[in-house]
């Protein structure tokens, strides 16, 4: 958003609680739920406390070799999108497992008071994946935005652009943030901002 009075946050000190330092886990599969909500709760600990204003969070990579062992599976999740096995009920329950901690990361955000209002009325969460479908195909690759954006973005809506490039989207976040540009990335220069978003 645009740095003027109006868009400066509230105090730091008003909502910037630091949280205790996680234990440490072993980095096997099975404390991956742990260690995705710590890095959720650090997250939500950086922006309440206004170390940053910007951040991306990976939850996963696109050769997820992960084993989903505390959702009952015993093939990691790469593996099971490509076994040309019937496994729509397993990915769909990655994905709602997914979406939980994406709600869980929603409802931190929307915890911490700022002022009139809380951290996620301020904050634009845009949630994505890199592919539109396991055949790796790039097209109806699915976009949550989420948050107040503090007023910047209208909410409560669901937009279907098929057909326009990814670079457009992220050309018009950066705008909602109040900077000057038209193209992001190099695949189309000067592709402009995704039109009907604001």
């Amino acid at each position: 958003m645009p740095r003027d009075e109006a868009a400066e946050p509230a105090d730091p000190a008003l909502s910037c609680t630091v949280p205790e330092a996680p234990e440490q886990t072993s980095g096997r599969g099975s404390e991956y739920p742990t260690e995705a909500r710590n890095m959720m709760d650090i997250a939500v600990a950086a922006f309440s406390c206004d170390i940053t204003r910007v951040m991306s969070l990976q939850l996963s990579y696109a050769f997820s070799h992960i084993l989903h062992s505390w959702l009952g599976h015993t093939s990691d999740h790469h593996t099971m999108s490509h076994d040309g096995q019937d496994r729509r009920r397993e990915l769909q329950e990655i994905d709602a497992w997914y979406s939980e901690q994406i709600a869980y990361l929603l409802g931190r955000l929307d915890s911490v008071s700022e002022g009139d209002g809380t951290l996620l009325d301020n904050t634009l969460v845009v949630v994505g994946r890199e592919l539109g479908s396991t055949a790796h195909r790039m097209e109806r690759v699915p976009f949550v935005m989420a948050g107040g954006a503090r007023g910047a973005l209208k909410t409560g809506r669901y937009l279907d652009v098929d057909g326009q490039d990814h670079a457009k989207l992220l050309v018009s976040i950066a705008q909602l943030m109040g900077l000057e540009t038209s193209s992001i990335g190099n695949r189309k220069p000067d592709s402009g901002p995704l039109s009907g978003l604001v």
